[in-house]
């Protein structure tokens, strides 16, 4: 500070004021002064936040972008994987009717083994079985093969007669005593014997005499 030495005795009123005018110009100037710094330093403290905020702004666009394009490349993959799952949805469903066929074709081969594994005479026993409609069991009564009877011991009838007989449903002596000539005549047909050979043989009488035994 700049400090006067001022004779107040030989000074005037004029040169008083000026002396003091000039005084408080300097503390003016001074305070003026202070409050430029301090406006400078906020300033200048101001200046470096807004160039940080700026470069944490750009830092935080770039990973904005980033991002975007990781959503953009993720929709893509979403997309691809659920054309790719469509696909093979189809494809499976493909697999799946080629597999029921296949197993259809393998049932087939299995039934054609199957019957041509089997023999002549279990055909015939087969052919014989669905004729058995057509025979009146109301008539001659029905039995089963748990309680059959030896059929052989009837004259004319033989082990694959006896079969035969069986596979037709007819077990007992009883059934083959209440034959009627059409039941002679059917049964006959049934199982693919010489027309007429039950009735020739007398199936019916030998039938009734051995149950007449029992």
């Amino acid at each position: 500070m700049l400090l006067l030495r001022i004779d107040f005795v030989e000074l005037g009123s004029n040169t008083l004021e000026i002396v003091i005018l000039l005084l408080v110009t300097a503390i003016i100037a001074y305070f003026i002064g202070r409050l430029g710094r301090v406006a400078q330093s906020e300033y200048d403290e101001l200046w470096r936040e807004y160039e940080d905020a700026k470069r944490k702004n750009a830092g935080l666009e770039e990973s904005k972008q980033k991002l975007l394009k990781l959503l953009e490349s993720t929709e893509k993959e979403k997309k691809l994987a659920e054309s790719k799952s469509y696909q093979l949805g189809i494809k499976l469903q493909d697999f799946e009717k080629q597999l029921k066929q296949i197993a259809e074709e393998l049932e087939r081969c299995r039934q054609k083994m199957a019957e041509a594994g089997k023999s002549k005479e279990e055909k015939t026993l087969e052919r014989i079985k669905q004729k058995a409609a057509d025979i009146d069991f109301d008539r001659i009564g029905t039995a089963s093969f748990e309680n059959r009877d030896p059929l052989q011991k009837i004259k004319g009838i033989g082990p694959f007669i006896e079969q035969k007989l069986y596979a037709l449903g007819i077990y007992t002596f009883r059934q083959i005593a209440n034959f009627s000539p059409e039941d002679e005549e059917m049964v006959n047909k049934a199982i693919e014997f010489f027309p007429g050979r039950i009735k020739r043989d007398g199936w019916k009488k030998q039938a009734a005499g051995l149950v007449s035994q029992e």
